[in-house]
């Protein structure tokens, strides 16, 4: 899956999470499944509890993490994916 600048996403409602030591724990209610998240996916998942676009979370992770843009980019776009395939994650609007 590709994401846009301005493609906007947001946790899926109805989902139950916590913060566990260094990573949050994700329960899919609907699937009775657990997923980990490292600390750099905790941040991502925090700033999608509002609709947040692809361009924004990148500038987030960008500000607090040290890495560079196209690696970023990659990394969090492969999350998303995961993510929105996983019923975690909805995407509200993607770009044309």
């Amino acid at each position: 899956m590709s994401f846009s600048e301005e493609t906007v996403l947001q946790a899926a409602p109805g989902n139950l999470s916590s913060n566990l030591e260094d990573e949050t724990v994700i329960l899919n209610v609907d699937k009775g499944v657990y997923y980990g998240m490292n600390p750099v996916a905790a941040f991502v998942w925090q700033r999608l509890e509002a609709p947040s676009s692809f361009g924004d979370v990148r500038d987030a992770i960008m500000h607090e993490f040290e890495v560079d843009r196209e690696t970023c980019e990659r990394d969090l776009a492969a999350l998303l994916s995961n993510l929105v395939e996983a019923g975690l994650v909805h995407v509200h609007r993607q770009a044309a």
